[in-house]
């Protein structure tokens, strides 16, 4: 039996083959072309097991949330004194308040502002309460400084016996109709030193005043000072300070109303209740 002799292992060509030759027809020996992956929305391989780079692993980041801005102590200070009757600290601690909040992002803001504003309002209203008491625009009546000779008056509230002469305006009635006192006289201690002499140095001066002027007022008539009481209403000490030296002198009966001037006769009707 014969065996065929071994054939040589096979040699690449030494020239390239031809176009005819190639299977790609380009003259260029032809390799295996890479397998190409899926293609993204735009024609790219996207990123991922496929893609050119591994993607990054994706971590966690837990921030706790910020705080939550103060409240201004201020702020509430004002707005308490604001409700509380005393409007001049609220007007400050409001304006110190909103200075804070700005600088500081503080919260509070809306009850600075509620407390200068109520204060304001507040304070505005003091002032203009105490100018008129001060004036006496505020007063009900007559006062007690604008009485002339001879005017009847009823107190407001208070009896001649209780009174301490301190009422600043009373109730001008006509001498026929019930009334506390009857004005005889006005006065001044102008004369005194310019320091107050105290109350009861002040309270002689003007009874020693008083009593001069009942005698001219009852002069003519069957009536006698003795039979009269003699009330007085004078400045106290801080009237005394601002020059004030009116003294009005009036005929009383304590505890009781008088009906008709002290002038008329003791006999005559309504005279003395």
């Amino acid at each position: 039996m014969d065996i065929p002799p071994p054939q040589p292992p096979l040699q690449p060509p030494s020239q390239p083959l031809s176009d005819a030759q190639s299977p790609t027809g380009s003259g260029l020996p032809s390799y295996p072309r890479p397998q190409a992956g899926p293609q993204g929305p735009f024609g790219q391989a996207p990123y991922g097991p496929q893609g050119p780079y591994p993607p990054p692993p994706y971590q966690q980041y837990w921030y706790p949330p910020p705080p939550a801005p103060s409240m201004n102590g201020m702020a509430i200070a004002s707005f308490v004194l604001a409700v509380s009757c005393i409007p001049v600290l609220g007007v400050v601690f409001g304006i110190i308040a909103l200075s804070q909040i700005r600088r500081r992002g503080q919260q509070g803001k809306a009850l600075a502002i509620a407390g200068v504003a109520v204060s304001g309002v507040a304070t505005l209203f003091v002032v203009v309460m105490i100018v008129l008491g001060v004036s006496g625009a505020l007063d009900d009546g007559t006062r007690t400084a604008d009485l002339r000779s001879g005017q009847c008056f009823n107190l407001h509230g208070d009896s001649l016996s209780g009174s301490s002469g301190e009422s600043r305006s009373v109730d001008v009635v006509p001498c026929s109709e019930e009334h506390d006192a009857e004005t005889f006289g006005i006065t001044s201690l102008s004369q005194a030193s310019s320091e107050y002499p105290g109350d009861s140095e002040a309270e002689t001066m003007a009874e020693s005043r008083c009593r001069v002027l009942a005698e001219e007022y009852l002069d003519g008539t069957d009536r006698s000072v003795d039979q009269l009481d003699i009330y007085y209403s004078l400045p106290r000490e801080s009237g005394w300070s601002r020059g004030d030296r009116r003294v009005t002198c009036f005929f009383g009966d304590a505890g009781r109303k008088m009906t008709g001037s002290v002038k008329a006769s003791p006999g005559d009707p309504g005279t003395s209740a």
